[in-house]
C-alpha cells in the first residue's frame, strides 16, 4: 500500500468519476480509509475491527479490536471465544468499550473522537461473521453512531464475508446488506 498510494494519489481526479472508480478497484481491506485521509477527504480515522490488536498512526489513524467478547474471563482466549466475540460486535457494550479504547488512544495524543463533529460511518460487511453479529440485543450505540454521522458508507465485500464468517454461519454479503439497510432505517426513525 505504501508503494501504491503515491501513484494512485497522483492519478486520482475527484471530478472524474471514472478516475475515482479506477482508484477504488485498486484498494482493499480498509485501504480506502487511509487513502481518504491522505487525499484530505477526511482528517483522521477511528476503526473497530477484528485484528486482535490495537495500533495507531498518531494523529491520523486509530485502530482497535478486543481479543474477546467484553466480559469474557476465560484465559487464555482461544478458538471457542471467536464466535462469542463475533456475536457481540454490534452490541452497545462492545461498541462502547471499543469507542473508549479509541478515545484513550487519541487522548494520549491530545485528540478525541467527538460525535458532535462531522464524521463518516464506514461499515464493512465482513465485520459481521454470523447471524448473531447482525442481530444485536442492544443496538443503541450503533444507532446513535448512525444518526450522528454525516454519511454512512457500506462496503459489501461478498468474498470476504464468506471467507471470514464463523463456522456454521450462512451469512452472505446480500443477506447482511439487507439487514444493515433495515438497521439504518430503524436508526433514523
Amino acid at each position: 500500500m505504501d508503494a501504491l498510494l503515491p501513484g494512485l494519489m497522483a492519478e486520482l481526479r475527484y471530478e472524474d468519476e471514472e478516475s475515482v472508480l479506477q482508484a477504488i478497484t485498486k484498494l482493499s481491506n480498509d485501504e480506502h480509509v487511509r487513502t481518504a485521509i491522505m487525499a484530505g477527504i477526511v482528517s483522521r480515522g477511528f476503526v473497530v475491527n477484528h485484528s486482535d490488536s490495537d495500533y495507531s498512526d498518531p494523529g491520523i489513524l486509530y485502530v482497535t479490536s478486543s481479543i474477546c467478547a467484553v466480559g469474557c474471563e476465560k484465559l487464555p482466549h482461544d478458538d471457542a471465544c471467536r464466535p462469542v466475540r463475533s456475536g457481540q460486535v454490534l452490541e452497545s457494550v462492545y461498541l462502547d468499550h471499543e469507542l473508549g479504547e479509541l478515545n484513550a488512544m487519541a487522548a494520549a495524543e491530545g485528540l478525541e473522537f467527538n460525535e458532535e463533529e462531522p464524521y463518516v460511518l464506514d461499515i464493512d460487511l465482513d465485520y459481521f461473521h454470523s447471524e448473531k453479529a447482525i442481530e444485536p440485543d442492544d443496538p443503541a450505540t450503533f444507532y446513535r453512531l448512525v444518526r450522528n454521522a454525516v454519511a454512512v458508507t457500506i462496503a459489501t465485500e461478498p468474498e470476504y464475508v464468506k471467507l471470514c464468517r464463523d463456522e456454521g454461519s450462512s451469512v452472505s454479503g446480500e443477506s447482511l446488506l439487507q439487514r444493515m439497510k433495515q438497521h439504518l432505517q430503524a436508526a433514523m426513525t
